[in-house]
């Protein structure tokens, strides 16, 4: 379960004691490419001090060895053969870092196809110049790990647990860590071997990783200014990977809390918006209704079209009839539907009155606003009245986006 945190362990230390590229050399590709040569053959010598030797050179050598240790992983002597799997990851390192500093050295050099998980991340954050900016400092942070994932998949299905709890039990960390197992879990490639630890292991639905919103470094990264829209478009795609209660519970009580600051944000509000619609009522009403709290907390008034449009005709109850206790001994018995928080939520965006429209407990209370279970009616015909006036407003005041 652990066996990919040694091998990560041991390419670091050995990577600390060299440069990112080979040393500088007057000797032609076609020259070192035969020293390599050379080298790999005397991995199998009979004594183990020219062995020792030849892998201190190859090393050294860096990225000019790196054809001859491939060819040498496929050598019918296993003394050389294990020896070229030794030195592979840490030659394959040193070309990673390679394209690192090319990548930040031009910006005409594309991100896909040219490190662990390139693709999948500019698919899910894009390529402007943030994005970029937070991809190479992601892989600089992280190389490693990314490579790690990407190698040997189902190792890491196992590995990762271990690193994400640690992550957050650890309670504080590099935010690169965080989205370095965004970027892992949202993978399409990676994921199931993630899925399938989990149910070997029968972990149910937890997933440990969303604990690091609970940490105040990562709460600041996802409202920072330069790298807070990549950090979210990482952790956004993972939960739609991950979409257990327990995550999305946290994560849009999150959202909730830091609505100030997600105000208006296009990925925030997408997100919201999907899992507001594409949750099922009937199977986790706790959750459509949270969603739909964190869409009336973030959006504004541009959003009452797509509100009416996907949500303000659903009347699957979201909360069977059931009594709240106001001030004094009065009990109110009410039965909140989707459309009936849906219709709370446009209400509020277009800046009327819950009491104009007959809510129950919201006329009153327009404080328990974010408790959508308060958004009911008593009645069916308060309800439908309700409708009708709104129509009959929604008729008189068009919106720019109709």
């Amino acid at each position: 379960m652990k066996a990919l945190i040694p091998i990560l362990v041991s390419v670091v230390v050995f990577l600390s004691a060299l440069p990112a590229r080979a040393a500088e050399t007057d000797k032609t590709p076609q020259e070192n490419e035969n020293q390599a040569e050379e080298l790999v053959r005397k991995l199998g010598n009979p004594t183990f001090r020219e062995r020792e030797a030849a892998s201190r050179e190859l090393a050294k050598l860096g990225l000019g060895a790196t054809k001859a240790i491939e060819e040498g992983r496929k050598n019918p002597d296993p003394e050389i053969r294990a020896r070229c799997e030794r030195l592979y990851p840490m030659i394959r390192t040193l070309e990673l870092k390679r394209r690192i500093e090319e990548l930040a050295a031009d910006n005409e050099v594309p991100i896909a196809n040219t490190l662990p998980l390139a693709a999948t991340y500019e698919k899910i954050c894009g390529i402007d110049e943030n994005a970029r900016k937070f991809y190479i400092e992601l892989c600089k942070s992280q190389l490693q790990l990314l490579d790690a994932a990407v190698s040997d998949p189902e190792a890491m299905g196992e590995a990762y647990f271990d690193f994400t709890n640690e992550l957050g039990k650890r309670g504080t960390g590099n935010v690169t860590e965080g989205a370095a197992m965004f970027l892992i879990g949202a993978s399409e490639e990676i994921a199931p071997s993630i899925d399938e630890a989990n149910r070997m292991q029968k972990r149910g639905d937890y997933q440990p990783l969303i604990g690091v919103l609970s940490q105040p470094r990562y709460q600041l990264e996802m409202i920072d200014a330069n790298n807070g829209r990549c950090f979210r478009k990482l952790l956004f795609a993972w939960a739609k990977r991950n979409s257990d209660p327990r995550t999305m519970k946290v994560l849009l009580y999150y959202i909730q809390t830091q609505a100030p600051y997600l105000q208006s944000d296009p990925d925030t509000t997408a997100f919201v918006m999907d899992l507001a619609v594409s949750t099922s009522a009937q199977a986790l009403p706790f959750q459509k209704g949270d969603a739909m709290v964190a869409v009336a907390c973030i959006s504004g008034n541009d959003q009452i079209s797509y509100i009416e449009k996907k949500l303000l005709k659903d009347e699957t109850t979201l909360l069977p009839e059931v009594a709240f206790d106001l001030d004094g001994p009065t009990k109110i018995r009410v039965e909140t539907r989707v459309c009936d928080y849906a219709l709370a939520i446009c209400v509020k965006l277009s800046g009327q009155s819950f009491d104009d429209y007959g809510f129950d407990i919201l006329g009153s209370r327009s404080d328990m606003f974010n408790n959508w279970e308060y958004a009911g009616f008593t009645k069916d015909e308060t309800r439908k009245a309700a409708f009708k006036k709104y129509e009959e407003w929604r008729k008189a005041n068009p919106i720019k986006q109709d």
